[in-house]
């Protein structure tokens, strides 16, 4: 198939998957393009408190999205109480797109048009997989891993058109590689009908790595260099138990402890008028306790009731440590290495009645969550970014149907 978009040049894609089996083996080997192109238009206008057009700014970007995927996937019995399933993923990414960018200041009569430069492409595998074992009736046992990595190079450049001629404004190199690896292990018991247990434990390790530049031709001589090298361990050990207590009431309760230990190590240089080099490395840990409770009662055929409380930690993203570009203002923007996990204790109870003439349902969830080190927008040293306040509260009703 092909996909084509208006001044842009069409491109293919289509899948091809092979699958069989030999004796105990199951594979299936897969072949992917995917193309996306779009083209956006933005247009803003200004006015004053007069209303009177102050300025205007039209931004045009063709966008090419283009990414190449293999896939394999091999499942083997060891044996009747033994399996193994492997799966593994390569991929090559392209992101390419021009932002031609339109702006008219009607006050000075002005008129410049500029062009942003794209040039994007990351490579990235995965490897995951699990060994099932089944002990006995009432024992199960599992391991399961998952290993990734990604490379990015990432070229964004700035040129404006000039009467005198073209000229480059400013170059942001970007390299960066982010890694992501994970082993657990459980074990489920069924004691009978109506009690099962399930335990085991996971380990993780993130990392990122990333080199990015910032050259300005507008303000010679600018360089700046950051590197920064970002990594996350994760130790969790965790437990749930299932009491069926009747065919109508069912109570699942859980808990988990979480370890982790963020360790940023940021190098910075910049060339100016003068030159400065700066250095910093954070290390920070931190514990939680997370459980879980979940009454369902089925208060008739058609009617259910659910209370559940649950304690939730938002996952820091690596990303979160490292500076953006803020194409409009023409900077980096402030990262915040103190910025903390998310908790929330989430309380609920929902409704569900089921709708016997159309098979649908319709459900209603008051809710109240009690928030600690909730994430918002905050002052940081120059500008503003994503920090910790101590505490927040939100409630509310949701109606699902």
């Amino acid at each position: 198939a092909a996909v084509k978009t208006s001044g842009m040049n069409a491109e293919t894609r289509g899948s091809l998957i092979y699958s069989d089996s030999y004796g105990g083996l199951k594979y299936r080997l897969g072949i992917e393009r995917f193309a996306n192109l779009t083209k956006l238009v933005r247009r803003d206008l200004y006015t004053d408190t007069a209303d009177i057009q102050t300025d205007e700014i039209q931004r045009i970007r063709p966008n090419k999205y283009i990414e190449n995927q293999l896939t394999t996937k091999l499942e083997y019995s060891l044996s009747k109480d033994t399996a193994i399933q492997l799966s593994g993923l390569f991929a090559w990414i392209y992101v390419d797109a021009d932002i031609d960018i339109n702006s008219r200041d009607f006050i000075e009569q002005t008129h410049n048009r500029d062009t942003i430069t794209l040039d994007w492409h990351r490579d990235q595998w995965e490897l995951s997989g699990d060994i099932t074992h089944q002990v006995n009736q009432a024992n199960h046992l599992k391991v399961l891993f998952i290993s990734n990595r990604a490379a990015s190079n990432d070229q964004t450049w700035k040129v404006s058109h000039e009467l005198g001629g073209d000229m480059l404004s400013y170059e942001l190199p970007r390299d960066y590689v982010s890694s992501e690896n994970v082993l657990r292990g459980n074990w489920s018991y069924t004691l009978n009908n109506q009690h099962t247990f399930d335990s085991g434990a996971e380990i993780a390790i993130n990392q990122f790595d990333e080199h990015l530049q910032f050259i300005s031709h507008d303000d010679a001589p600018y360089h700046s260099t950051e590197i920064n090298d970002i990594e996350e361990k994760r130790y969790e050990l965790f437990g749930s138990y299932n009491y069926a207590v009747s065919p109508r009431l069912n109570l699942q309760s859980s808990l988990v402890y979480e370890r982790s230990t963020m360790d940023v190590f940021t190098d910075f240089m910049l060339v100016d008028d003068i030159n400065e080099q700066a250095e910093k490395y954070t290390s920070r840990s931190f514990s939680y306790l997370k459980p879980r409770l979940n009454i369902r009662y089925d208060y008739s055929d058609l009617v259910q009731l659910r209370f559940n409380y649950e304690r939730t930690v938002s996952q820091l993203d690596l990303r979160d440590f490292v500076p953006e570009f803020n194409r409009d203002e023409t900077r980096l923007e402030e990262t915040n290495p103190d910025l903390k996990p998310e908790v929330r204790d989430e309380l609920s109870f929902s409704i569900e009645k089921q709708l016997q003439e159309n098979d649908g349902s319709i459900t209603i969830t008051p809710y109240y969550h009690d928030i600690t080190d909730l994430i918002v927008e905050v002052p940081l040293s120059e500008y503003s970014g994503d920090g910790n306040i101590d505490s927040g509260k939100e409630y509310g009703v949701k109606f699902e149907t």
